[in-house]
């Protein structure tokens, strides 16, 4: 029996289906159709059925439509459902059945929009409803496809394909208003991408091994890859960052070739950083969004002097930084989670939220405008001033943006790297186990006759490597440094001045987030790492 778990142990993994770079590219192009159809539809509504509200009305459905399924979701998980899914609950019952439905509602709104013209507010409601319900299970299964990949690879990958689909957006509307059917070729060319998208990332999904059904209450003993503190400021963020997004995207748009000519800058800009740089540095992406943003708010006079709209060019390149944001934000997310379908649509909820709050705030400035003029320039000066603060203040300490490490990368880009990216899928949908006490080892004799730089970088590298991958906190690394070394409870306490209590959920975090349930463990996949 010992000697069938050790072969079970020792047999080398294969790659995951996403790890390959045609699954990377079959991921993102699942992004780019989903993006593009969404946004093109938005774009068709407004131009067929100009609801109440124009860009209000599509926010407030859509936000009813990620709003139920998220309900429907934490419905089916306290009705306690145990079904087999994809790795990442990608085939879980649920979503495949969310996604059907969706394209049913797509379809059955579109040809409505399309054939009939609604007599009343309501029933335009509820058709715009019909199109936005494929967002919701379509967005949450693509946001798993890039949680499954290495933290690296998902933002360089989210960040091409998000800009490709805003490029698409802007060079179909140029083409749309070239045709005599506009609005209807819009809305029909949309739903095909969006139908498109659910198929492929259907087909991706199948790939996948079989895992348990995160929707399974079996895992709720597990210790979450978060604090509830780091949670609730994670989703703060994104509802905060597509605040700016709704506030931008409501209004007169500045046309379709200046969205254009911003989607080329950033999109050159993210590939040279992609081909550059070793890492994805989120608090830069951040600091660059923001930048673009406050730039267009503040020094619009003096830039479209130099060059005609290039304001509003900065202003959308902005726009697409804060939507590359919001999904790179998401996905570190979603990977430290074990129920990792509730935490997507959680994810994707707060998103939506945000849209709408933007839309309300660009909606009574506007309002405000037709009596106050300078109405509108102050929402703008104050959104300005929130994404401030929360640059310097809320994202400070926060882990996802926090800068990346060099050798975080070097590790993932090694022959190894497969295997690590196996162990993280293994992490999330395993129960942590809490530290024993036991299992001490001492680690300096591995460092023995080193300098003191040396000694700590001997420890540090391969544990930053491990925290950069798994998403741990700066405390949780240095606690995985002291674990690596054999040190036990006692030694922690009185080196980092913390209760029992509260080294041992540190322990238990970085436990349940490496996918192990030992220090014996903890010091092998350092060492593993070191050697890589």
């Amino acid at each position: 029996m010992a000697d069938t778990a050790s072969k079970r142990t020792a047999a080398p993994v294969g790659p995951s289906p996403l790890v390959a770079p045609p699954a990377v590219l079959a991921s993102s192009c699942c992004l780019i159709l989903m993006f593009t159809g969404a946004w093109t539809c938005d774009y068709a509504v407004l131009c067929l059925a100009s609801p109440p509200g124009d860009y209000l009305s599509i926010r407030g459905t859509s936000l009813a439509a990620y709003l139920l399924f998220f309900l429907l979701l934490c419905l089916a998980a306290r009705r306690r459902e145990r079904r087999r899914a994809a790795v990442y609950g990608l085939s879980s019952a649920i979503l495949r059945r969310g996604i059907a439905l969706g394209c049913i509602g797509l379809v059955a709104g579109s040809i409505a929009l399309t054939t009939t013209a609604p007599r009343d507010d309501g029933a335009l409601l509820a058709l715009i409803f019909l199109v936005k319900s494929v967002g919701p299970p379509l967005s949450a299964a693509v946001l798993l496809l890039f949680a499954s990949m290495a933290p690296a690879r998902a933002s360089k990958a989210a960040g091409l394909a998000m800009t490709l689909a805003f490029l698409a957006e802007c060079l179909l509307r140029l083409a749309f208003e070239l045709t005599p059917l506009d609005g209807e070729a819009a809305l029909i060319f949309g739903a095909l991408c969006q139908i498109g998208g659910c198929c492929a990332t259907s087909a991706l999904a199948r790939r996948h091994g079989s895992a348990p059904d995160p929707l399974d209450d079996r895992h709720a003993a597990a210790q979450p890859g978060w604090s509830r503190k780091f949670l609730v400021k994670a989703l703060a963020c994104i509802a905060a960052t597509a605040l700016m997004l709704g506030y931008l995207r409501t209004g007169a748009s500045p046309g379709n070739s200046v969205g254009a000519i911003a989607a080329v800058t950033v999109f050159i800009a993210i590939a040279a950083g992609a081909w550059c740089l070793p890492n994805a540095d989120t608090r830069s992406l951040f600091a660059a969004a923001i930048i673009c943003v406050s730039g267009a708010f503040l020094l619009e006079p003096l830039i479209d002097l130099a060059a005609p709209r290039a304001s509003s060019v900065l202003a959308d390149c902005g726009t697409i930084l804060f939507e590359i944001l919001i999904w790179v934000i998401s996905v570190s997310l979603v990977r430290t989670r074990l129920r990792m379908v509730r935490a997507a649509a959680g994810a994707r909820l707060a998103t939506v939220f945000g849209h709408f709050a933007g839309a309300v705030a660009a909606a009574l400035a506007a309002n405000a405008g037709a009596q106050l003029p300078e109405a509108s320039q102050a929402t703008s000066l104050a959104l300005v001033f929130v994404y401030v603060v929360l640059l310097l203040v809320v994202a400070r300490d926060f882990p996802l943006f926090s800068p990346a490490d060099p050798a975080a990368e070097r590790a993932a880009s090694s022959p190894g790297d497969a295997s690590g990216e196996e162990a993280a899928a293994r992490m999330l949908s395993a129960a942590g186990a809490p530290a024993p006490d036991g299992a001490h080892r001492d680690g300096d004799a591995a460092s023995a006759g080193a300098t003191p730089v040396d000694e700590e970088r001997y420890w540090a590298d391969p544990c930053r490597a491990l925290a950069d991958r798994f998403g741990l906190t700066p405390r949780e690394t240095e606690v995985l440094e002291q674990l690596a070394q054999g040190r036990d409870l006692a030694f922690m306490e009185e080196k980092f001045v913390l209760s029992r209590n509260t080294v041992k959920m540190h322990v238990r975090n970085v436990y349940a987030k490496l996918g192990i349930h030992g220090k014996q463990e903890a010091i092998d996949l350092v060492e593993a790492t070191r050697r890589r």
